[in-house]
């Protein structure tokens, strides 16, 4: 078998694409709580991508989304709570916030990424210049 370099470097690539390097894990620790009326409705910041039978099926989803800076895992056996049931519930973060607080059966992950920026707005068109050549010009300065 021969070994080829370029085969070694892509699959190596493609190693680090699908696992991701993990720069915080916080185990029980839950960096949306608080944030959060029902496990559905969630600020603009916060989106439920799925639910998941374990914390890492969570955390690789959570790489799948550009905008993501963090990612929270409830357990499948997190306890129901009044307003609704959490369990086996992924979030990511959008806004760069990171402050995981102690919870049982919750695990957080900060991902070492910024909250994408905006694109800049456009700059506004210029007018359209009043002459189409200095002849244009000329006569348009007469006529007024």
């Amino acid at each position: 078998m021969r070994f080829s370099l370029a085969l070694a470097v892509s699959q190596a690539h493609a190693t680090q694409e699908s696992n991701p390097v993990r720069t915080s894990f916080a185990p029980s620790n839950n960096n949306v709580l608080g944030a959060m009326q029902t496990p559905a409705g969630n600020p603009p910041s916060i989106v439920a991508i799925g639910t998941f039978s374990v914390a890492t099926e969570c955390e690789q989803a959570a790489y799948g989304y550009s905008r993501a800076t963090s990612w929270t895992y409830h357990h499948c056996n997190f306890p129901p709570a009044g307003y609704g049931n959490y369990s086996c519930h992924c979030y990511i973060r959008t806004d760069g916030v990171w402050n995981p607080l102690p919870e049982a059966c919750v695990d957080s992950g900060d991902m070492g990424r910024s909250p994408l920026q905006p694109s800049p707005s456009p700059s506004p068109t210029p007018p359209p210049p009043l002459c189409a050549n200095e002849l244009d010009c000329g006569l348009t300065e007469c006529a007024t």
